[in-house]
């Protein structure tokens, strides 16, 4: 079993386990996966892990830190919120939808581009062919 511990600003570190795997199969063996204290370059790894493997984080819980945003797809009459956080170097954004029943817009939300934290079951679901993965059950905090 392989282990790493990202350094934090703070001198603390986060352990993260994975098993090894064969040819196509990638394990996590966390229930939870805290992001909210890595550095930008590990979350953009793990967000990358999660888009490339998400199978393997169905149903896990995730937290997260990053900037708020949402868009109104008229066509749905739906509005799509998401946290996204950027690369070391700014130029790269990975982000999560995510899905709260018990909020209303704009009131409980926080402005766009603000920082916040958000915490959810990542669930996957197929819309038009395409998989795509949110957070459901989803919770904020707001900063």
């Amino acid at each position: 079993m392989d282990q790493f511990s990202p350094s934090l600003s703070s001198g603390q570190t986060v352990t993260t386990t994975t098993t090894p795997a064969t040819s196509d199969v990638f394990v996590v063996e966390e229930d939870f996966i805290d992001l909210s204290q890595m550095s930008a370059t590990m979350v953009f790894a793990e967000l990358y892990n999660v888009s490339i493997y998400p199978d393997s984080y169905a149903g896990k819980t995730l937290k997260m830190r990053g900037q708020f945003t949402s868009v109104y797809i008229e066509e749905e009459d739906t509005r799509y919120y998401a946290c996204y956080v950027l690369d070391e170097t700014g130029c790269c954004m990975q982000g999560f939808e995510f899905v709260a029943d018990d909020l209303t817009f704009p009131d409980d939300y926080p402005e766009e581009g603000a920082y916040f934290t958000v915490t959810g079951t990542i669930t996957l679901y197929e819309k038009d062919g395409q998989l795509y993965r949110h957070l459901t059950n989803a919770t904020i905090e707001l900063e």
